[in-house]
């Protein structure tokens, strides 16, 4: 089988995403996420036969890597480290989430870097969190002194930080409206802790993922039972509700600030992150995020527009906005 010019497109793309966030990618992984169906075989095939993939990249040890004249084995072994990292990270959330029991959340995912299987640009573990309708910012405030109290128990584990939670009807809306590329890869990696059932319920309004990733946006699915059914809360806990939004939000985002200014002066400026926030949501961005964003937004348009030409030059960036 002969890899079409978009896939070629899109295994540079991950090579650079990758390497961006200091990891590799498998072939393994190139296989879940091309827009068409392909075997690892294939994919071997094609990164060796296919001139312009051939001339940039090699395999070594079943990862992706810059042809770049003599070997080396650190960055495999880099690598290695990274993805052992991601699995203790695992451990630690999967721990967590016997915390988190009485929060309320309906669904709890780990997201980030540690979602993807490499946890080499931070060592924090990422927490999607999705909670009832109008119970948010309850259900937030109990995580966060749940997430503290497990640090304080456990001084050497990853520090645990929510950086994306959302009550149902918030996320219903966020994944049924056709979205941007990263947004789709990180819905199809999160490793769902809490809520498996619910989670694949909201994926199946986002069935536009699998035009991105149709491979693994099928792998998603286990089957079995349907979600579990919300409950509306009491009169008393929306109250409550916006109440906490009122206090815990100034905090959050005065504890942003502070977290910024410090990230700024320690020249971490891809560490650097914006806040969204309301009743019914609270996101973390950070700025090599946006540039991620950036980045599998235009590779997209380029597929669109083009159904020919050469992969996009390694050396330069794929807007002026990354470079």
């Amino acid at each position: 089988m002969t890899l079409s010019t978009e896939s070629a497109e899109r295994i540079a793309l991950l090579f650079r995403v990758a390497k961006r966030n200091g990891s590799l990618v498998t072939v393994h992984e190139l296989s879940r996420l091309l827009p068409e169906n392909v075997s690892e075989s294939e994919v071997r095939d094609a990164i060796a036969s296919i001139p312009s993939l051939s001339s940039a990249f090699e395999l070594r040890s079943g990862f992706l890597t810059e042809r770049l004249g003599e070997p080396s084995p650190e960055p495999i072994e880099l690598e290695a480290d990274s993805r052992k990292s991601a699995r203790t990270n695992l451990v630690h959330a999967s721990r967590f989430v016997t915390f988190l029991h009485s929060s309320g959340f309906r669904v709890v995912a780990v997201s980030g870097s540690t979602s993807y299987g490499s946890a080499s640009v931070s060592k924090d573990t990422d927490l999607f969190c999705i909670a009832p309708h109008q119970s948010m910012w309850v259900c937030l405030t109990k995580a966060l002194i749940m997430a503290r109290a497990y640090h304080i128990m456990n001084r050497g584990a990853p520090r645990i930080c929510i950086s994306c939670v959302m009550d149902d009807e918030y996320a219903r809306s966020a994944f049924v409206a056709r979205r941007h590329p990263l947004f789709a890869r990180d819905a199809i990696e999160a490793k769902v802790l809490v809520g498996r059932h619910n989670y694949e319920s909201l994926l199946r309004t986002a069935n536009w993922i699998s035009d991105y990733y149709p491979v693994a946006y099928g792998e998603v699915f286990k089957g079995g039972s349907a979600a579990s059914p919300g409950q509306s809360p009491s009169s008393f806990a929306k109250v409550f509700n916006r109440l906490l939004y009122a206090a815990m939000g100034k905090y959050v985002q005065a504890k942003s600030s502070l977290l910024n200014r410090r990230f700024r002066r320690r020249g971490k400026g891809g560490d650097v992150f914006g806040v969204r926030r309301g009743e019914d949501h609270l996101i973390y961005e950070s700025k090599r995020y946006q540039d991620l964003k950036r980045e599998y937004e235009a590779a997209d348009q380029t597929s669109l527009h083009s159904s020919q030409g050469n992969l996009p030059n390694l050396d330069e960036p794929l807007t002026s906005e990354l470079a």
